[in-house]
């Protein structure tokens, strides 16, 4: 288990970035687990840049915060569990009834 993991923050616009936290943050997912600080920052911001993580219809209203955390910590928040990079918003991804991306089985 990596000592470090990234929690990724979807933030509304209205809030300043120093006040996007885990508490008013309007969701959360889990990011990767990194050894150190810089690690955990380089690798969440690829994984943002790579992905989709923040579909075009609500990029005008929110916007996507990185925080690093002891592990230990993220166990106990309210985070969408990790996905594999190959897993977000990709070919392997259906839109359900309501649009809302859902993974499909390899």
């Amino acid at each position: 288990m990596s000592p470090i993991t990234s929690v990724i923050l979807v933030c509304a616009s209205a809030l300043a970035p120093q006040d996007c936290t885990t508490d008013s943050a309007t969701d959360m997912l889990e990011g990767l687990g990194a050894n150190t600080p810089i690690e955990c920052l380089m690798s969440s911001q690829a994984l943002i840049a790579q992905s989709a993580l923040l579909p075009p219809d609500e990029a005008a209203d929110h916007y996507l915060k990185v925080i690093c955390l002891p592990s230990r910590e993220v166990v106990n928040l309210r985070v969408h569990p990790a996905l594999d990079a190959s897993d977000v918003l990709t070919d392997n991804a259906d839109e359900d009834d309501d649009g809302e991306l859902q993974r499909r089985a390899p």
